[in-house]
């Protein structure tokens, strides 16, 4: 019986330290495609499950949760950024208070929003193209300069959104 658990034991901690590598390199950037659970797909969950001799839905689970995790520790950290970066227009006077808190709620709910077309995207059998992606990019700006302008906001959102990606990327656009 001690033997049993004691392999449990080390097929657990094999699995959590083959997670915790793969999150390391970077592997949560490949996306949730990755964690398919189609073996045919080279699904990373499949692989890990196999390789490790696990149940395939439960490393499956424990991927999506990490990825899950993640993500929401990264929402939190971008919020916590525009939150600080929006300070900083208000004590320099280049903003209101008032218009602070419109723009915070704004951003979070173009957030939700992305959230949500994520999620349909997920569900959807097709994809949009790469030129309509692009032009979705560009009628979201314009209507969230429309939005700024409305409001009284002169403010360039690259000087608040914080940078990600590569190329100079700011707030999902290239500088």
């Amino acid at each position: 019986m001690k033997k049993e658990a004691n392999r449990i034991s080390k097929k657990a901690s094999l699995m959590v330290m083959g997670i915790a590598t793969l999150g390391v390199m970077g592997v949560g950037a490949i996306g949730v495609g990755a964690m398919s659970t189609d073996s045919s797909e080279g699904g990373l969950a499949a692989r890990i499950a196999a390789k490790f001799n696990l149940k395939e839905d439960e490393v499956s689970a424990e991927l999506k949760a990490y990825h899950d995790e993640k993500h929401a520790e990264r929402d939190e950290t971008m919020k916590t950024e525009v939150s600080a970066n929006l300070q900083k227009k208000v004590d320099d006077g280049t903003i209101t208070a008032e218009q602070k808190t419109a723009l915070e709620v704004k951003l979070e709910e173009r957030r939700l929003d992305r959230e949500t077309e994520k999620e349909v995207k997920k569900e959807s059998a097709t994809k949009p193209s790469r030129d309509e992606m692009e032009a979705k990019r560009e009628t979201e700006k314009d209507e969230m300069d429309a939005w700024l302008k409305e409001q009284g906001i002169n403010l360039d959102l690259k000087d608040v959104l914080p940078a990600h990606g590569e190329k100079g990327m700011k707030g999902g656009r290239r500088d």
